[in-house]
Parts: structure tokens; C-alpha cells; sequence
């Protein structure tokens, strides 16, 4: 059997700024791994940090669930997540959420041509895979796609700009310009019933109608297991919200 490995990344471990993760994984008794990004933080430095990390486990493919590290809360174990995995029946599972941000405007169209579901757009800070699933898209966004001229041009024709590895944009833009490219390749799903993730872009300030005093998704159905609530500098209340309601 597949084990399942909790996973966050940071360069600077603080308790405090991790405090909603850490104190949610303690509660739904989660261990998360913290890899811990050795040099100048970048988006760049955090995606190579994460598939060194995949190089260096030596279990046989285990399922690997990646979180951002501040604004996140687990409200699921870790065996009830990865049997929400499995029941997908995919290589790897990535969170969606209502907003098209941080990717670029050609690529809109191929994600709305995939699903109808109002959670649609990636979002970088969250997703399930096993680990060769992993180790390969992440070894051909490293090594094929950001060395690429034509992928490269890409998106400076969209007005992200890449000069000497030094990236604007983030993860999410070439992650998802990535995989719009080379779709075909990946056993690849994404969580538009926010089944395992559910990331509140676009209803933080109408959550009581999107999320129930059990977090259960009032759209959906489904509770999630993982929140994640970006733009933490503006909506800390919210995932303070949500996290009290695991007490």
C-alpha cells in the first residue's frame, strides 16, 4: 500500500506565521513535513526545493499532499484524504478555485473547454500526487518547459517576463501554462467539487454562504479536508473563521 506524506515548504520556520496549519494538523492528528528551502526564498527555489525532496524519499511511490504553509488548515487525516485520492483513480489531483489569477490570458480558454464547475483555475498552493507522477511534472517544467524558448516566449508574449532565471509570475503561471501545453501527458485531474481542497477565492466575503458550521461546501456537497485561503494580508479573518469551527 501507497503510505501518504504531508508536505509544506518554507525558508523560515516560524510558529506563529505557520500556527493555523500546524495547530489544524494536530488536531486532526497530521504530521506535515516541513522542507525547508535552504536558500533565497523564490518561486523558482521553491519548486526545485520540492522536487529535490521528491528525489530524496526512497518509499515505493508514496502519495505526496503539498500545502502553502500560512494559510492553510486540515480539517481531514491523512487516511481520509488519501482515501479521497484514490477514489479519483488519477495520478495526481490539483485544487481549483473561482479566479483566474497569476496565469496567463491564451490559457483561459483551454481550462473552461475542460469543465463547467465554477472552480475551475489551478491554484499552486495545493495538490495530491504520488511521487513518479510528481517527479516527472516537475522534472519537465524544470528541465523542458522554463528551458524552452518557444514556452519562454510564451509568456513574455503574455507579459510575464523570464531574464537569467529570474521569473515574474509565479509557480501557478507556468504550472498551469505548462499544463495546458502538454495535458495529454499526466494522469492528471482537478478537484472541481473541492472534494480534498477547497481555496475561497471569490467568496471570502460571502463565506457563510459557501461554507457551513461543519465545513461542509454548501455549492458541492462535499466537506473539504484542506482549506486554503490565499491573500492571507487581507484575509487572515476568514481563515481564522474557518479554522475555529474545527473546535
Amino acid at each position: 500500500m501507497n503510505e501518504i506524506i504531508l508536505v509544506t515548504s518554507t525558508d523560515i520556520f516560524d510558529n506563529i506565521k505557520m500556527k493555523y496549519l500546524l495547530e489544524s494538523a494536530k488536531h486532526t492528528s497530521n504530521h506535515v513535513k516541513i522542507i525547508e528551502i535552504s536558500y533565497k526564498f523564490s518561486w523558482i527555489n521553491r519548486i526545485k526545493c520540492f522536487h529535490d525532496f521528491l528525489l530524496s524519499l526512497h518509499s515505493v511511490n508514496p502519495i505526496i499532499c503539498f500545502t502553502d504553509a500560512y494559510d492553510v488548515i486540515y480539517t481531514d487525516n491523512d487516511s481520509k484524504i488519501k482515501e479521497k485520492f484514490l477514489s479519483f483513480k488519477c495520478d495526481i489531483l490539483w485544487s481549483v478555485e473561482k479566479w483566474y489569477s497569476h496565469q496567463l490570458k491564451s490559457d483561459k480558454e483551454f481550462y473552461d473547454n475542460l469543465n463547467e464547475s465554477q472552480y475551475r483555475y489551478i491554484n499552486g498552493g495545493t495538490f495530491i500526487g504520488y511521487k513518479t507522477a510528481l517527479l516527472c511534472l516537475f522534472h519537465d517544467l524544470l528541465e523542458i518547459s522554463l528551458k524552452d524558448k518557444v514556452f519562454i516566449n510564451e509568456l513574455n508574449n503574455d507579459l510575464f517576463m523570464y531574464d537569467n532565471n529570474n521569473f515574474n509570475g509565479n509557480d501557478q503561471t507556468w504550472i498551469s501554462h505548462h499544463l495546458a501545453k502538454n495535458w495529454g501527458k499526466y494522469n492528471i485531474k482537478l478537484d472541481y467539487e473541492c472534494d480534498i481542497f477547497y481555496v475561497p477565492c471569490g467568496d471570502w466575503d460571502e463565506i457563510d454562504n459557501y461554507i457551513d458550521e461543519n465545513l461542509n461546501h454548501k455549492i458541492t456537497g462535499k466537506k473539504p479536508s484542506i482549506i486554503h485561503v490565499p491573500w492571507k494580508s487581507k484575509y487572515e479573518n476568514i481563515l481564522l473563521k474557518l479554522f475555529n469551527l474545527l473546535h
